[in-house]
């Protein structure tokens, strides 16, 4: 077991985030990346039921993913 005393924790630096746009490009507008493949947004978008979250919601999950 690791000793705590030996333990250094350093500091952890957050970056400033830009704002969440009011109006997000449409989810249909995806372009896929290497990390977030389209068969990987479909997975994830389907595996919500059905009218969880409205199209503006989609939307902009979908632009935070791609950040």
């Amino acid at each position: 077991m690791p000793d705590p005393a030996g333990q250094v924790f350093l500091p952890v630096t957050i970056p400033e985030l830009p704002p969440l746009p009011l109006d997000p490009p449409s989810h249909l507008d995806f372009v896929p990346m290497q990390c977030l493949t389209l068969e990987h947004l479909e997975k994830i978008l389907t595996s919500m039921p059905k009218g969880f979250l409205q199209p503006q919601e989609i939307d902009l999950l979908v632009f935070v993913l791609q950040m």
